[in-house]
């Protein structure tokens, strides 16, 4: 499926990851295509939502004994997640 999102982005390559890395920190995802290519497979396929459902189930035995932690991997994870969901609103299928 990222194929067809990368192709329709104008990249030759089928899978975004390889190209991630040289996004410059301060990179709009709302504008830039591969991000866009990338998040717009990411939520057709529900990637970001059982990816995170994995993460946090292996996570939460660690975070059970570290409290203090859950708070702010909460808060991170809401902020990615209300990002993610901006850039999608804002036309992020490319």
């Amino acid at each position: 499926m990222s194929g067809w999102y990368m192709h329709r982005a104008g990249y030759e390559q089928k899978d975004p990851a390889p190209l991630m890395p040289g996004l410059a920190p301060e990179t709009d995802f709302a504008k830039n295509p591969l991000a866009r290519a990338d998040l717009g497979c990411k939520d057709d396929t529900d990637y970001v939502s059982t990816a995170c459902t994995r993460l946090g189930a292996m996570q939460e035995p660690w975070l059970s004994g570290h409290a203090f932690v859950l708070t702010h991997w909460t808060s991170l994870q809401r902020r990615q997640e209300n990002r993610a969901q901006e850039v999608l609103r804002s036309g992020g299928r490319s």
